[in-house]
């Protein structure tokens, strides 16, 4: 996983140099995240049944987790310079 991360970033590195790094003017622009919210929303239906309704604390986790995501992606954009919103 490290080394896909590091490729990954050396050619982030790159893009950046080369202006290849797109420019969002709403986070509702960006795929990855409409991606995230989709998949929010399937996790808060997965876990609306009755399986998850037995074990609050598992069902809370997991939804915790699916949000956080999105968050993640949210709280990049909102950042001012490209270096954080790649870090994000």
């Amino acid at each position: 996983m490290e080394t896909f991360y590091r490729s990954n970033f050396k050619t982030l590195k790159l893009l950046k140099k080369q202006n290849y790094i797109a420019k969002f003017d709403k986070i509702e622009d960006i795929v990855v995240w409409q991606l995230a919210i989709e998949l929010t929303n399937a996790i808060y239906k997965i876990t609306n049944n009755n399986v998850f309704n037995k074990d609050f604390a598992l069902r809370d986790q997991i939804r915790k987790s699916a949000i956080s995501v999105p968050s993640n992606i949210a709280e990049g954009f909102e950042r001012n310079s490209t270096n954080q919103f790649l870090y994000f």
